[in-house]
């Protein structure tokens, strides 16, 4: 067999085998951060609220009314894993969406609360605390959202209070350092409360 026709061959194979691991690398990201992400921000919210609305509907109208949808299969991890690293910062990031939702609704549901009630003092300043809103909407949203293996919807909610109470303190903490300092404590203040989640919600 000539020179050229081995070169050729070996060439093939180098190539063969470069794609194959870019195909595995992109198989790998896409199972572990895009479905992960894809799933926080979009389809638990979604399935969160059909429930929701279906609920309802069955009570009032006696049939359901939005059709839940079924999540990206994500691999599962050991926890703290590296791999289960990967997935909580993915869902993490993703998690901004719908946290967002739940605690500026929560937010204005207690400020309306507090003006019909003309709370004052302690009370009013309780009622108007963001950080208040966002433990209390962590709570109310990880509780209305689909459960995995292992967990309940009271055990999620708990979990989802343990989490934002941790990520809400790491912010305070970090609000008058520089930028990067501020991106670490997130960084930290967010698996850590990722953890506290994951442990909080596996106990109940």
């Amino acid at each position: 067999m000539s020179e050229s026709v081995l070169a050729e061959i070996n060439n093939h194979n180098k190539s063969s085998g470069d794609t194959s691991l870019i195909a595995e690398a992109l198989g790998w990201v896409g199972d572990n951060v895009v479905h992960p992400a894809v799933n926080t921000a979009a389809i638990e919210p979604w399935n969160a609220l059909a429930g929701t609305v279906n609920l309802v509907g069955r009570h009032t109208i006696g049939q359901e009314m939005l059709t839940r949808c079924d999540l990206l299969e994500v691999p599962q991890s050991k926890f703290l894993s590296p791999q289960w690293c990967v997935q909580s910062i993915s869902s993490g990031l993703a998690m901004v969406v719908p946290y967002g939702i739940a605690g500026k609704a929560t937010g204005g549901s207690l400020r309306s609360f507090g003006k019909w009630a003309q709370a004052e003092g302690t009370a009013a300043q309780f009622l108007k605390s963001e950080k208040t809103a966002s433990i209390l909407g962590a709570a109310i949203y990880d509780g209305l959202r689909e459960t995995r293996p292992g967990e309940t919807h009271v055990g999620n909610a708990l979990g989802g209070a343990a989490g934002f109470f941790i990520f809400e303190h790491g912010n305070a903490l970090s609000r008058n350092v520089g930028t990067m300092e501020k991106i670490q404590a997130r960084v930290v203040t967010g698996v850590l409360g990722a953890s506290a989640q994951h442990s909080v919600a596996h106990m109940w």
